[in-house]
């Protein structure tokens, strides 16, 4: 009787063990069954919503994060229509995002994709000059809400609003950066001082004009290196969207020492709220 009762025991066991890794798995890396059921829901959500487009599923993969299959989708005939469909275990559509392709999301992070890879010709150039912990360039797209809270409070002046953006067209990147080009660079340098940082901001405005490359306005940070212990010395100079037409050799420390007082108060402020 002992022997029977401890082999029941052991076959619960067994197959609690064997449901658990089951489960495991199943959460992990999701099931063939689910995986056609969201092929065929993605492709009837597609042709239902979507009709006379030529819209098609490029893959579906699951996501343990969220426990979900992510369908994502895209056109031969459109840059900028790409989005993805969220569909659950069950076969049920839960999330859309092609609000991203309407509001212009896309389009705008195609053109900041862009902007980014021209202005990395010059950063990642081996001649470039200065040794950068952060460089790079971005456009500064902001959706129209933005502009109508106006929900981002440092929103800059030469911003452009995202729903202007004219989906899958090809825009002058230059004249983009011309007008909304942001350059963010953090110079490591055994000296800081503000006519260090107005020497090397100039330097780099030099730079880019001399390889067509716009920009409107510029984030610039010169620190002591981090040693390969401990943290990194105390001292620098700031500047945040600081505007191109300000960078020349009349004036340009005082403007960088008043821009430098002006961003640590902000900052201070802003940490005495928290």
């Amino acid at each position: 009787m002992k022997k029977k009762t401890l082999k029941i025991i052991a076959a619960f066991t067994a197959f609690a063990i064997l449901a658990g890794i089951g489960w495991f798995a199943d959460a992990m890396v999701g099931n063939p069954i689910s995986k056609m059921l969201a092929e065929i829901v993605a492709e009837k959500h597609i042709a239902e919503t979507y009709a006379d487009t030529d819209f098609y599923v490029e893959r579906i993969s699951y996501s343990f994060k969220d426990g979900k299959y992510h369908a994502f989708v895209k056109s031969p005939t459109s840059i900028d229509t790409e989005f993805s469909l969220s569909i659950t275990m069950l076969g049920k559509v839960y999330h859309d995002t092609y609000e991203s392709v309407l509001d212009g999301f896309n389009t705008a992070r195609r053109l900041d994709g862009e902007y980014r890879t021209l202005t990395d010709t010059l950063f990642e150039n081996p001649s470039f000059p200065y040794t950068c912990y952060i460089s790079y360039g971005t456009l500064e797209i902001y959706p129209k809400e933005a502009f109508i809270a106006p929900a981002v409070d440092d929103l800059p002046s030469y911003a452009i609003n995202q729903s202007t953006l004219i989906l899958d067209k090809v825009y002058d990147i230059r004249e983009l950066g011309r007008q909304a080009g942001h350059l963010v660079i953090y110079v490591d340098s055994d000296t800081v001082s503000i006519n260090a940082a107005a020497k090397m901001m100039m330097d780099i405005k030099v730079l880019f004009d001399d390889a067509g490359i716009p920009f409107a306005a510029m984030d610039f940070i010169l620190q002591y290196p981090r040693p390969e212990e401990g943290k990194r010395p105390e001292g620098s100079v700031r500047v945040a969207h600081f505007p191109y037409d300000d960078i020349h050799a009349d004036g340009m420390a005082e403007r960088i020492e008043a821009a430098d007082k002006a961003l640590k108060e902000y900052y201070a402020e802003q940490d005495s709220k928290k």
